[in-house]
């Protein structure tokens, strides 16, 4: 897995790739700690996942794709799901007697970010929404294994196919703290903020953005248009937002 390579795709320009990966750690490297990080299972020893978030894939574009779904395009192999099961078994529960599925509640997933100390405390609820998502307040096992997967930065991530769409859901989600599934402008500061990979102050960072959305055409009589998900995927799949 460490081994994958781009060959023969189309790469991302070095600045863009590095806004790319600056965007991918903010809203989802540190999950992938919650099965990779190292020491943190004593029963875990040396996994292919830890192995895997070593390594930084960047985003590529294909002109079509072989695979058929986002695991298939990720290459994620049988035993990296059951290490993921492992932890998320360890911290779930069954909601009731009569809805027995077992599942993280919020509070859950932030004892489990905290045990593998994955990020600030005050990230969790974010990280937890982006990966809820049919909205329902809990995170069964394939929404959690899947914000998982696409938080791991070996992950392949092809810009116009399973991987660069899935993935940017879940940036959009992360942003959209409101959960209205449109970034107001605000939200769309701090993602531009994080893209630059700068330290601004808020005068600089809200200018900054006044000018990233007059440049993506959403800024118009001093007002900001907001930002769908479809629009976000469209802006990143053409290269507009790096």
């Amino acid at each position: 897995l460490q081994g994958r390579s781009s060959g023969g795709r189309r790469a991302v320009g070095c600045s863009g790739a590095a806004a790319e990966a600056a965007l991918q750690r903010r809203v989802a490297m540190s999950i992938n700690r919650t099965i990779a990080a190292p020491g943190a299972d004593a029963a875990g020893g040396n996994t292919s996942l830890a192995n895997r978030s070593r390594v930084h894939n960047p985003p590529v574009e294909l002109p079509q794709s072989n695979a058929s779904n986002f695991f298939e395009e990720a290459k994620v192999e049988a035993k990296e799901e059951d290490e993921a099961r492992r932890k998320f078994m360890r911290f779930c529960s069954k909601m009731s007697v009569e809805d027995p599925i077992d599942c993280l509640t919020l509070d859950a997933f932030c004892r489990l970010m905290q045990h593998y100390e994955c990020t600030s405390a005050h990230n969790f609820e974010a990280y937890f929404h982006a990966i809820d998502r049919d909205r329902d307040d809990r995170l069964i096992f394939t929404e959690f294994f899947l914000g998982v997967c696409a938080a791991d930065p070996s992950t392949t991530h092809i810009l116009n196919s399973f991987t660069g769409h899935e993935r940017s859901k879940f940036i959009f989600d992360f942003y959209d703290t409101d959960r209205n599934c449109v970034l107001d402008f605000e939200e769309f500061t701090r993602l531009n903020t994080d893209c630059l990979q700068t330290e601004l102050d808020k005068d600089a960072a809200r200018q900054e953005a006044i000018d990233k959305a007059r440049e993506l055409d959403i800024w118009n009589d001093g007002q900001f248009a907001g930002i769908t998900r479809s629009q976000f995927y469209n802006f990143i799949q053409n290269e507009k937002m790096r």
